[in-house]
């Protein structure tokens, strides 16, 4: 059951590769995925609403597939991605090029918060939030 799980993860992380273009109609997970917001690090959160800073990406988190689905809105180049579950611990280091335009980063999908950092080559840095819980 376990390798059948893994097979499936493995077909729609296929199937989403090739298309940059908004998937909205995947097969795998049609619902269960949960958008990421994205802040500039630097803006504290609440203070400056009216200055919205451009954020030369999007995030979702896709709960069918334990991933954060990212795509790059503007080739800006390597961008250096961390996922950190804060109750665990658990820590992903990613460098993308955003070319790409869009990738699948795999997590553990465990409950808890997370957070997912952006850095770019300019030392420029892009926070989002999100959290699992396990009540399927």
């Amino acid at each position: 059951n376990m390798h059948l799980k893994f097979l499936l993860k493995a077909v729609c992380l296929l199937l989403l590769l090739p298309s940059t273009r908004g998937y909205s109609g995947n097969v795998c997970a049609p619902d269960n995925e949960e958008p990421i917001v994205i802040i500039p690090a630097e803006q504290g959160s609440k203070h400056r609403p009216h200055s919205k800073a451009f954020v030369p990406f999007e995030a979702n988190y896709n709960a069918g597939l334990a991933s954060v689905l990212v795509r790059f809105i503007k080739d800006v180049g390597e961008v250096e991605i961390s996922i950190r579950n804060l109750s665990s611990g658990e820590y992903n280091d990613y460098t993308i090029n955003s070319k790409i335009g869009s990738i699948v980063l795999p997590i553990s999908g465990d409950s808890g918060d997370y957070v997912i950092t952006f850095t770019l080559q300019n030392g420029k840095q892009f926070i989002g939030e999100f959290s699992i819980n396990d009540n399927y």
